[in-house]
């Protein structure tokens, strides 16, 4: 099932993707929220949070509200008019979800790559190993052959403290508990 409820949708808009009714896009948020309670409440804090600053923007009854996330990055969303309840004003819910997500994962790409950085300017390879570009959630980076191992050493020691770089970077106004995940592959490109 493709996760429409983490982007925003929600039971009108899942029941109309699927098929199912609307009790039964019902029970399934209901359940999805049940096993990832965390995530609903993290939802709820960018809601509220938004609405409570929300501001008249408009002459039609648009107006704006932001979230700042743990990392200080500042969203300001703007209402838009509801699909289901015309001539309503209300904040994309894709948005509230998507936004700070998305920013939270650029944030974390860019501190974890001045880490690996920082770590191969302390072991003085930074005329071998250079940190070329990143590609979503990827770190490019141009290795001479004769260094491959030492790079994939470095890459893996620096990224195997990636929950103590997530913990700096929130500031640890969150606790971190997932682990991170991640694989250092080789080849002429990042395609390959």
């Amino acid at each position: 099932f493709p996760s429409h409820d983490t982007v925003g949708a929600g039971r009108k808009r899942i029941a109309d993707l699927t098929g199912w009714s609307e009790d039964a896009a019902r029970l399934f948020m209901e359940k999805y929220y049940a096993h990832y309670a965390g995530l609903g409440a993290w939802e709820d804090l960018v809601y509220n949070e938004v609405n409570e600053s929300r501001k008249p923007s408009g002459p039609n009854g648009e107006a704006k509200g932001q979230y700042t996330s743990p990392t200080g990055r500042r969203f300001v969303f703007t209402t838009m008019e509801s699909k289901y309840q015309p001539a309503e004003q209300v904040f994309s819910p894709n948005q509230l979800k998507n936004w700070p997500i998305q920013g939270l994962a650029a944030d974390f790409v860019a501190h974890m790559t001045g880490k690996l950085f920082r770590d191969l300017l302390y072991y003085d390879m930074t005329q071998y190993i250079v940190p070329i570009n990143t590609i979503h959630d990827s770190v490019v980076l141009d290795v001479h052959k004769e260094v491959l191992d030492i790079a994939e050493q470095i890459v893996h020691d620096t990224y195997s403290k990636a929950q103590v770089g997530m913990f700096e970077l929130v500031q640890g106004k969150r606790p971190v508990t997932i682990p991170f995940r991640y694989s250092v592959t080789t080849g002429i490109s990042w395609a390959k």
